[in-house]
């Protein structure tokens, strides 16, 4: 138990709020005046107020995805989708921890359905890989860590690759057999814009850098399951628009201030 407590310590900068910690970090969220405008945008004026009451009596990772997160994706849910189809989400066992590996469509959405398909058949939601640029403000770097969101880093050092690399694959196998936690990680860095969906090989070799000599042991461990998205209408394709014809002309395109934050936003709602 000491070893895998001192291993837990290793991943406090990368790894989702513990229930121990979770007052304190909705406490300062309360302080935020762009939580409760976000709040806001997405709840009526007495949604609001309720939930503000919710929140003052959440205190465990459970209770605030169960109390606060799934009625929200339950909203967006009712009043953005027509129709939500899952496929062989039976097969899969409550009993087991699973690495979900998944194309790419929607920053936000893509986990939030997958996991909502999770409780929906009476399974555990699994826990999140999200970049570190998606999260500037310390706010939402919060928010996010409190609905079991680690953190993978987009922002290091050529010399620094390798350690923040293996750190990752050590998480996220410590994720699954000592938390007992699945785990989602999209298949590539970034949404597939052009509906080109492929594996990074870079995602393939994360994994296995925790992996020692047995790699076929490690890859049983790590329970990978595919999944594939697929949207009918994408609310963002307009967005996306600008990027895919500068790069078709093989110009470089320059992502803009506040750019991730608007896909987002228009990916809820």
């Amino acid at each position: 138990m000491e070893k895998d407590t001192m291993d837990l310590k290793e991943f406090d900068d990368i790894r989702p709020y513990r229930d121990d910690e979770i007052h304190e970090k909705l406490s300062s969220l309360l302080n935020e005046e762009q939580f409760h405008a976000a709040l806001k945008f997405i709840l009526s004026e007495q949604e609001y107020h309720e939930m503000l009451k919710t929140i003052e009596n959440v205190n465990s990772v459970d209770a605030f995805q169960q109390e606060i997160i799934y009625p929200i994706l339950q909203k967006i849910i009712n009043s953005s989708i027509d129709e939500l189809t899952y496929y062989n989400i039976e097969q899969l066992s409550p009993k087991k921890k699973y690495l979900f590996i998944s194309n790419h469509r929607d920053i936000v959405m893509d986990s939030a359905l997958i996991n909502n398909g999770l409780v929906s058949n009476g399974m555990p939601t699994h826990e999140i890989a999200i970049g570190n640029n998606l999260i500037s403000l310390d706010w939402v770097r919060r928010l996010v860590r409190l609905n079991k969101n680690f953190i993978v880093r987009r922002d290091v050092e050529r010399h620094d690759l390798y350690k923040s690399s293996l750190k990752l694959s050590q998480y996220i196998h410590f994720a699954l057999t000592q938390k007992k936690q699945s785990v989602w990680i999209a298949q590539r860095e970034g949404r597939a814009k052009d509906g080109n969906d492929f594996t990074q090989t870079s995602l393939i070799k994360m994994l296995l850098l925790n992996a020692g000599e047995n790699i076929k042991s490690y890859l049983q461990q790590l329970n990978i399951i595919p999944v594939s998205i697929s949207y009918e209408y994408d609310p963002t394709d307009f967005l996306k628009r600008k990027e895919l014809a500068i790069k078709a002309n093989g110009e470089t395109y320059t992502k803009q201030p506040g750019e991730d934050k608007q896909h987002m936003i228009t990916g809820i709602i």
